[in-house]
């Protein structure tokens, strides 16, 4: 029995000193070695992200898919979506149906396909941005302009400016996670809380290397509140 993590840089973790230790799978491995169960495999990649709004394709699903081959897991952990709402996908006007729903509705791909294989799936919710995050990406349908944890696209498909926080996206995302783990479709996991956000969700800035990316500290405190029951059923004891 194993539990493969698949998710973006934020499970990677390359970034950090001494990842081996100080990453967020590291110490929850810590965690399940000390109550007796085996490791996670840490799968995240850089970049990764569930939709390419250029061409459709979605190579979250794609990577899902040779993680399975590799590994054989019993269950897979998803921390995805980072990629889409921060630099990645072209938000207009910014509801569910319509913006966030291209990725809803390749992420229920990704649950669809692994549960048609047997393997259970674990959601990670989306992280906060820390108001230090700033980031200018120029994109064919206008520039998008990202300041004090909030992201803008600025000329949108609608024909009209559109003004929406990054922070929102995430909550809308996790609003969306969280409805199907209540109704009891999907198992989903808070990683949200532990960077510590704010009134306005943005996330404490001292958790973070660049507003974007979980710093040791930040790690530290996502791996520590991270619920392993919901990995323990799916990983064999030591």
């Amino acid at each position: 029995m194993t539990v493969s993590v698949v998710g973006t840089s934020i499970s990677q973790g390359g970034w950090l000193p001494d990842v081996e230790h100080t990453g967020i799978w590291p110490v929850v491995n810590t965690r399940l070695k000390d109550l007796g169960y085996r490791p996670v495999v840490n799968r995240g990649r850089g970049g990764l992200a569930i939709r390419n709004p250029a061409t459709g394709e979605k190579p979250a699903l794609e990577y899902v898919k040779q993680v399975v081959q590799q590994d054989c897991p019993t269950a897979v952990v998803l921390e995805l979506g980072a990629n889409d709402w921060s630099t990645h996908t072209p938000w207009s006007s910014g509801t569910l149906p319509t913006d966030l729903g291209y990725c809803a509705f390749a992420a229920d791909e990704i649950d669809q396909w692994l549960h048609s294989q047997g393997i259970a799936t674990i959601w990670c919710t989306g992280m906060p941005v820390a108001n230090s995050f700033r980031c200018v990406t120029h994109q064919p349908q206008g520039m998008r302009n990202l300041t004090g944890g909030r992201l803008y696209l600025i000329g949108s498909g609608t024909g009209i400016n559109s003004l929406e926080p990054m922070n929102a996206k995430v909550c809308q995302w996790n609003d969306w996670l969280w409805a199907a783990g209540d109704a009891g479709t999907r198992t989903v996991v808070d990683i949200w809380s532990p960077l510590q956000p704010d009134n306005e969700c943005n996330g404490n800035p001292a958790l973070y290397l660049d507003g974007l990316h979980p710093n040791a500290a930040g790690s530290a405190l996502i791996a520590h509140a991270f619920d392993v029951g919901a990995l323990i059923p799916h990983l064999e004891a030591l």
